[in-house]
């Protein structure tokens, strides 16, 4: 995370160290002044298989599929309905069969063994792959590009590509023109970088033309 780290241990048990102000290190403690530079095991947490940190949050996958989630939850990154800090762990509703997860800085994601994605939290930038950007403080499933509507079933349309171009002559040798474009990119944008080089060739040095 931003200043806590997790781990997860062979025999499910899982632990956690650094800043504890919002919760994060799920031993019941927080606030402005709490942090633990030892390591210690997590209360409520005996079949971790994985772990994930957000920038304040953290998030447990366990052997049965559920997941468990403390810590900040301003954005309502752990997923359980309201926008409250939780120093405890909390299993994260309507998720099962879960088999990846992932913690961004204030959001959430988890994947279900059927390939399903799962997002919860800010969604500032279209993290939680919605429209409009909403936050979110319970999971949504991400839909996927073809379950978006006016799409063929069998479509294999590629979602995302990226072109570099070269002009081959001597004004833009050397240039790159970067092209992109896809679904659900973060945001629409045309961006011109211009750096200077110098010319090849001078006709004249530097000091030639200075009595002219």
């Amino acid at each position: 995370g931003a200043n806590h780290s997790l781990a997860a241990c062979a025999d499910g048990s899982a632990y956690a160290w650094g800043n504890g102000e919002d919760g994060q290190l799920g031993d019941s403690m927080n606030g402005a002044a709490y942090f633990s530079s030892a390591v210690s095991q997590i209360p409520g947490v005996s079949a971790a298989v994985n772990v994930a940190a957000g920038a304040s949050h953290s998030l447990v996958l366990q052997g049965t599929g559920t997941v468990m989630s403390f810590g900040d939850n301003v954005y309502g990154q752990l997923g359980n309905g309201t926008n409250t800090d939780s120093a405890s762990p909390v299993q994260v509703p309507g998720l099962i069969n879960i088999v990846r997860l992932a913690a961004g800085g204030y959001h959430s994601v988890a994947i279900g063994a059927d390939g399903a994605v799962w997002a919860w939290g800010r969604d500032n930038f279209g993290q939680l792959g919605n429209d409009p950007l909403m936050d979110s403080n319970v999971i949504e499933q991400v839909p996927g590009f073809l379950q978006e509507e006016g799409i063929r079933p069998r479509s294999t349309t590629e979602t995302y590509a990226a072109v570099t171009l070269h002009i081959d002559n001597r004004r833009w040798a050397g240039v790159p023109f970067y092209l992109r474009t896809g679904k659900r990119l973060g945001r629409r944008v045309t961006e011109v970088a211009i750096v200077f080089k110098p010319a090849p060739h001078l006709p004249f040095s530097a000091s030639a033309t200075e009595e002219l």
